[in-house]
């Protein structure tokens, strides 16, 4: 069966199975890129006739991307799957912890994790305050970066962190005090049409919600306005 030939290659093969089969039978075909403990796959499934279907396994790890990519990133990476399962975490996460968690809640004592705000990490040294970045993905999956710093101001990241933070699928600014855009990463880039000349102003890019934008700068610094669910 094939529930049982993946079950040793990723986490509810069955539920992975089904979900494809009704896509393939009502569209014709479907494909899915899975995240397991040994790097991506990509399943994919055609529709051949009423009877009869044409399933692909495909290793993606070696195009560049997939578990090679977060591997090779210096920023802690993992990702976890619906039910908190912790699916692949590199090699800085595990430095980070002392091996590797097995679920979400051995790496966060103040779950659920909200992008962009500061998380608790239990660390083998002890538990810390770190930026995080989560980036949803398909069957509920979700790839969770840890920033450098406790804020993406203009002290906390420089040199090589910001090089990492360029590989982040997430849109990031280095943001002065003042509002002047120091840096850009390539998804911000993207995001924002390509419009982020040198010495541009935050303010000359988006509004501030009915108040100037250096207004919310000034209050973020100072940790007011910001709150965890």
């Amino acid at each position: 069966m094939l529930g049982r030939t993946f079950s040793e290659l990723f986490a509810n093969p069955c539920a992975v199975l089904f979900r494809l089969q009704s896509k393939a039978q009502a569209l014709g075909r479907a494909r899915e890129d899975i995240v397991t403990r040994k790097g991506h796959v990509r399943l994919s499934m055609n529709t051949i006739d009423d009877a009869m279907f044409l399933w692909r396994l495909e290793v993606l790890s070696d195009r560049g991307g997939g578990a090679r990519a977060a591997g090779a990133l210096s920023l802690p990476t993992l990702t976890a799957g619906p039910t908190d399962t912790v699916l692949y975490m590199n090699e800085a996460f595990r430095r980070l912890l002392g091996g590797r968690a097995k679920k979400l809640g051995c790496v966060f004592s103040d779950l659920p994790i909200v992008s962009g705000q500061t998380h608790k990490v239990l660390c083998e040294a002890g538990e810390i305050d770190s930026l995080v970045a989560k980036v949803p993905s398909h069957g509920g999956r979700r790839d969770v970066y840890l920033l450098p710093g406790d804020s993406l101001s203009e002290e906390s990241v420089s040199g090589a962190e910001w090089d990492a933070i360029e590989e982040l699928p997430v849109p990031l600014l280095k943001v002065a005090k003042s509002g002047q855009i120091m840096s850009a990463n390539h998804e911000a880039w993207v995001l924002l049409g390509n419009r982020i000349p040198k010495s541009s102003w935050m303010s000359d890019l988006m509004k501030g919600l009915g108040r100037p934008l250096v207004d919310w700068l000034a209050e973020t610094i100072e940790g007011k306005g910001t709150s965890t669910p």
